[in-house]
């Protein structure tokens, strides 16, 4: 069964006895096209016919062939349902032909259908706030930068308190909700007054999902728990 097509397609012969029943038209190189089309023959006598489908590139060229044959009788009909695969072709504007050839070309009918460029996950970087105990160096880059990204810096904590402390060093990069990504933790001990930081490197992979999320570095009491300092430094994952 044919359909009306989506708005705004556009055939290159309207009057054509091949009508074409298009539902989109702009496509990923991860879907496939997909429309029907029937043939009515029109001819007098029973025909064999071949009935080629191609695609071409903007310049024209052929880039996919395949075709059948029938033999069709006055008014006979060839009906088919077409999902052609995209993975082969390139971002671009591509022409999808239908042709019906009998000892010569009988009709044709065609329309236009695009592949957009791939969107690519990128990284953006919010304005990190950090506890008076820590210090952050990072270079921070102030537009979104594609992944996979590699995030290194380093970070230092100063015991500010007249007594030792014991610490949980706790760096991770949790979800907006709540679940951890990334986690690696070690032991400081510090004097009063003393300091100690650590360079880091963080590969922020593809295949990390959409959303906003936190990366941080915490300082916890070893013996009690309790939170004493942390850098908090918000990241989004953004497709463009």
């Amino acid at each position: 069964m044919v359909t009306a097509p989506v708005v705004g397609t556009v055939f290159t012969n309207p009057a054509s006895d091949i009508k074409l029943a298009v539902s989109k038209t702009d496509y990923t190189a991860q879907q496939k096209a997909a429309f029907n089309y029937i043939y009515t023959f029109t001819g007098k006598k029973a025909t064999m016919v071949k009935i080629v489908r191609q695609v071409l590139n903007s310049k024209g060229k052929v880039v996919f062939t395949t075709s059948a044959t029938k033999k069709l009788k006055p008014n006979g009909e060839f009906t088919a349902k077409v999902n052609h695969p995209l993975t082969r072709l390139t971002p671009g504007t591509y022409t999808m032909r239908v042709q019906i050839f009998g000892p010569k070309l009988l009709d044709q009918n065609s329309f236009s259908f695009s592949i957009a460029k791939p969107k690519k996950k990128h990284l953006v970087f919010g304005e990190a706030e950090a506890g008076s105990d820590f210090t952050l160096k990072v270079k921070v880059p102030t537009t979104p930068v594609a992944l996979p990204y590699r995030l290194a810096g380093s970070y230092s904590y100063v015991n500010t308190t007249d007594q030792k402390q014991q610490i949980t060093m706790v760096r991770e990069m949790v979800s907006a909700t709540g679940k951890t990504v990334e986690k690696r933790t070690g032991v400081w001990t510090l004097k009063p007054g003393e300091a100690d930081s650590v360079a880091f490197k963080t590969q922020m992979a593809s295949n990390l999902i959409l959303g906003k999320y936190t990366y941080r570095m915490t300082a916890y009491d070893r013996k009690t728990k309790k939170l004493l300092s942390r850098i908090s430094w918000p990241l989004e994952i953004i497709e463009k």
